[in-house]
């Protein structure tokens, strides 16, 4: 089994003092080539590539810039690192070793910049999100650039695994970039919650619903996707009714 991330837009790198362990990112060459581009933007260029402030398009740009420094210091293990409403629900900072080690077995983090991270995979702070319309030697974005090389190395993963299952708990944005093109079953869990007389996905609290989905899986070193209707986090409950194969379906009221 693998579960599929989104990663964050915002990082924490004071979390732990170690930063020096860790795995390479698979994509090396790859990630090389889009800050080469990256680096040859303006701030006004970043400005209205991003959709950012003046501020953000500054401080990424220098970033970008520094990105090719050797030293590991500015560098985290990207579960540690990301820091948005996912990985706050996650709560990282209190897995226990075991749940570590079961996560960088089973949990794949999709990015724009390096394709598909690991948890101990080292990541620099950066902002490259994968529907950036970013032209490059591939094309106009950055769908166009990864093509099939993601959804290639998780189907040439999968094969090892023993539950052949993957658990898709990334946004569309960033599930986009292997829509169609993974070759084992996929399952999807949706989170809903009772406005007024129907039930429907409120953004923020599907990303954290999404963080709670990954931590209990991790936590109970989960392999099945049955057990996975077991999950009960922040009120969500399960419902086979309006569930399928390959859809499940969790609300709360």
């Amino acid at each position: 089994m693998l579960i599929l991330l989104s990663p964050a837009k915002t990082f924490n790198f004071d979390l732990i003092e170690d930063h020096n362990t860790g795995t390479l990112s698979i994509f090396q060459r790859d990630t090389k080539a889009l800050i080469n581009i990256l680096q040859t933007l303006s701030e006004k260029d970043y400005q209205k590539l991003m959709k950012i402030s003046p501020k953000l398009a500054a401080l990424n740009k220098d970033r970008h810039l520094g990105f090719a420094k050797t030293s590991k210091k500015d560098s985290m293990q990207a579960i540690f690192a990301f820091y948005g409403d996912v990985y706050t629900s996650l709560r990282v900072e209190d897995l226990t070793e075991k749940d570590l080690l079961f996560a960088q077995d089973n949990l794949r983090i999709l990015s724009g910049l390096y394709g598909i991270l690991r948890p101990f995979d080292l990541i620099k702070p950066h902002r490259l999100e994968m529907g950036t319309a970013l032209k490059n030697t591939r094309g106009d974005n950055l769908y166009q650039w990864w093509g099939s090389k993601i959804a290639d190395s998780l189907n040439k993963e999968i094969e090892s695994h023993g539950s052949k299952i993957f658990i898709n708990l990334a946004s569309e944005e960033y599930y986009k970039s292997i829509k169609g093109q993974l070759l084992e079953t996929v399952v999807t869990p949706i989170f809903q919650e009772r406005k007024g007389s129907e039930f429907k996905v409120i953004g923020i609290n599907a990303k954290r619903a999404r963080g709670l989905m990954a931590r209990y899986i991790i936590k109970n070193k989960i392999l099945k996707v049955d057990k996975l209707k077991h999950f009960s986090s922040a009120g969500y409950k399960f419902n086979e009714k309006l569930s399928s194969q390959n859809t499940l379906i969790f609300q709360k009221n």
